[in-house]
């Protein structure tokens, strides 16, 4: 048994957590003559039934004994309770005394566990307490089951064990429990309820330790059932006698554990509806790796999505039966560099993938990751060269640039489907990030699910480690809304795309420039740009006026202005939004040029959100941030007398911004400005 002896509350045994509460005997006093038999009615008084007749007598009935006598022990007991610290007291310190005797002076670990044995005793008297003292609490005896039942659900959904708490056990193999287990030793009427809800226990997951695993299998009974687990650690067992209920599996497999894995997924799965199996520590290639040839004994009719990152699907002639009926389909391989020549194994991968798609006549989202053939090789595995897809709603393919715009010039898919593009270029040795351009702009000019007019876009940077894992993306939508919802089509420009020398990211925006002019961009009304930060690894932690920070701004900056130049081709764009002042500057050089009547004719709105241009101290900059933030606001105030001049005029919108009073007082000379409120909610800026 452990104990938790700051809280006093069970974590490895289910059979403790909450199941049985220790009853500690209560300090009262109470005669054996309380034992005599007395009327339960509800006057609490214990008489004989002549108090029936209290209407008409109660003025001349004399007190019975026993009347005396209950009123005489109640009167005791609560006088008893009224000294209660002195009595819990008195006993802590009798027990030390015990443990004083017990233990030898000279061995002072005994003495300190012998006390941590009192000190967990007396946290579960504390407990069994608490739990009896909510059992007096009318709302939480009263509640009927149904009602208790339908609240515990809802906690159950709502604190789920959180990926925080995944990340700790992954790293320091404590056992975790469910986290609404607590609710379980309220009271015994919320245990009761709980335990004969199975419902309740459904979720299972790996890294709770076999011990809860299987407890909560029972306690499940026969309700359809979900499993998860950020391990192999786990007793396998539990799939094969779970998987005619379950629901959905998602593993994150380990090198020692995936063949036992793949050996319990053997059992028919008839209720099974998505299949997740990751890797974490894997270094072998996950083409070598294939989901069993009779996995689920092919019954699994209700399967509809799957997830492959630690292998791929079953490798066998006729298709697998567990793909024919997938509305998802995710594969993904972060393997090493790929090469022009394909392994055998990834070469008898993409024979089965490009044979099974055209079977796959009910699939709405497909996301490959690095696991298309090379370009030169995708016209040999389609036949007819054409691949349709007539249901797909979700097409995200991340992988080399050319890859991706050979096998997008293949596909067949609806209008209305939503296209995410990752493109990299330093996944082939002496690649040329030319050739890689034009083969994506060939496919993008095919490619008719793309040729629809957009009126929103949003233009993103994340800077991490910059130019290196720098990544740029563009969002666009064929509505006029605020960039809330998920986008219709989005590129993202990453790996070799933006980095190398200054000489290369040059010459990679230049070409990033020539992607954008062949995609429907024509009639967007609205610009939003948006500086991710960095995270995870590729943290940017560059101490400020260090060579590689100076760097780091010119490489944004160098990004935005291509950007910015890329938007003024945008005839109908009438708003433009900023967030950072590197993206301000590259806007500002654009619209203060002399030939400004031609750069943005129709912008009627810029929106500033979340810029600072307070001067900081001289101590800390030598008052430069200062110096380029009033050159900044310098350009801005400029830049709108240029555009009344030329009858352009610009509606400055600001939320959530820093700016000097001096220069707020200024703007608001030069032109309208709309001041918004930080709890204003997002919402889009009209250039009307």
């Amino acid at each position: 048994m452990t104990h938790d002896h700051e809280e006093g509350v069970h974590h490895d045994d289910p059979h403790l957590e909450g199941d049985t509460v220790t009853q500690q005997a209560l300090p009262l006093s109470i005669s054996p003559a309380s034992t005599l038999p007395v009327d339960s009615s509800p006057s609490g008084l214990g008489s004989p039934s002549i108090h029936r007749n209290n209407h008409y007598y109660r003025g001349r009935l004399k007190s019975h004994p026993v009347q005396i006598l209950h009123r005489a022990l109640v009167s005791k007991m609560v006088q008893t309770l009224s000294r209660a610290q002195s009595y819990w007291l008195d006993a802590a310190h009798s027990r030390m005394a015990l443990v004083k005797e017990a233990s030898s002076s000279n061995n002072p670990t005994g003495a300190l566990s012998l006390v941590d044995d009192e000190i967990t005793s007396m946290l579960e008297a504390i407990r069994a307490m608490r739990t009896f003292r909510n059992t007096l609490s009318p709302l939480a005896s009263k509640l009927l089951p149904e009602l208790l039942a339908y609240i515990f659900g809802l906690c159950m959904e709502g604190v789920p064990p959180n990926i925080s708490t995944k990340i700790m056990w992954a790293r320091d193999k404590t056992r975790v429990h469910p986290s609404w287990i607590p609710l379980t030793q309220v009271c015994q009427h919320w245990r009761i309820v709980a335990l004969q809800t199975p419902a309740l226990w459904a979720n299972l997951a790996g890294e709770y330790g076999d011990r809860w695993l299987w407890e909560m299998v029972e306690r499940s009974k026969t309700a359809p059932v979900t499993f998860t687990s950020i391990t192999s650690a786990f007793d396998k067992s539990v799939l094969s006698t779970i998987m005619h209920r379950v629901r959905s599996i998602s593993i994150v497999s380990e090198e020692h554990g995936f063949e036992d894995i793949m050996g319990a997924l053997k059992t028919p799965a008839p209720l099974l509806e998505y299949l997740d199996i990751s890797k974490h520590g894997i270094r072998s290639d996950v083409f070598n790796r294939s989901l069993p040839p009779d996995v689920f004994a092919g019954v699994a009719p209700n399967l509809r999505g799957l997830h492959l990152g630690a292998c791929t699907f079953p490798l066998i002639t006729p298709i697998s039966p567990i793909l024919l009926c997938l509305t998802h389909l995710k594969v993904s391989s972060h393997g090493k560099p790929k090469q022009m020549i394909p392994t055998p194994a990834e070469a008898t991968f993409h024979s089965h993938l490009f044979s099974a798609l055209p079977l796959m006549g009910n699939l709405e989202n497909l996301t490959l990751i690095y696991c298309l053939p090379h370009s030169a090789r995708i016209q040999s595995h389609i036949p007819g060269s054409i691949l349709p897809l007539a249901k797909l709603k979700n097409l995200a393919l991340h992988d080399d640039t050319a890859d991706c715009g050979s096998f997008l010039s293949y596909l067949r898919i609806p209008s209305g489907t939503q296209v995410t593009l990752h493109l990299d270029t330093c996944y082939y040795h002496d690649v040329s990030i030319v050739h890689a351009s034009e083969s994506m702009i060939a496919a993008l000019r095919l490619q008719p699910i793309i040729r629809q007019s957009f009126q929103t876009l949003m233009i993103s940077l994340t800077p991490s480690k910059p130019p290196i894992d720098a990544k740029l993306g563009m969002f666009a939508w064929k509505d006029f809304v605020y960039p809330a919802s998920s986008p219709d089509f989005a590129i993202y420009f990453e790996g070799s795309f933006l980095g190398g020398s200054q000489s290369r990211l040059s010459e990679s925006l230049t070409l990033i420039q020539a992607i954008c002019g062949v995609l429907p961009f024509e009639d967007v009304r609205s610009v939003y740009f948006n500086e991710q930060p960095c995270d995870g690894e590729t943290q940017l932690l560059i101490p400020i006026g260090s060579e590689n920070a100076q760097f780091g701004t010119t490489f944004s900056s160098a990004v935005f202005q291509a950007s910015v130049d890329i938007c003024k081709g945008f005839t109908q764009l009438e708003t433009i939004q900023v967030g950072t002042r590197t993206q301000l500057s590259a806007l500002m050089t654009t619209l203060s040029l002399s030939e400004t009547e031609e750069s943005f004719p129709g912008l009627r709105t810029l929106a500033l959100v979340g810029l600072d241009f307070s001067s900081p101290d001289a101590s800390e900059s030598g008052g430069s941030l200062g110096q380029e933030a009033d050159n900044l606001l310098g350009m801005l105030s400029s830049c709108f007398r240029q555009r009344k001049a030329l009858n352009a005029e610009i509606k400055l919108h600001i939320k959530d911004c820093l700016i000097p009073e001096k220069w707020a007082q200024c703007l608001e000379q030069e032109t309208e400005v709309v001041w918004h409120h930080q709890e204003d909610p997002p919402q889009l800026i009209s250039g009307n």
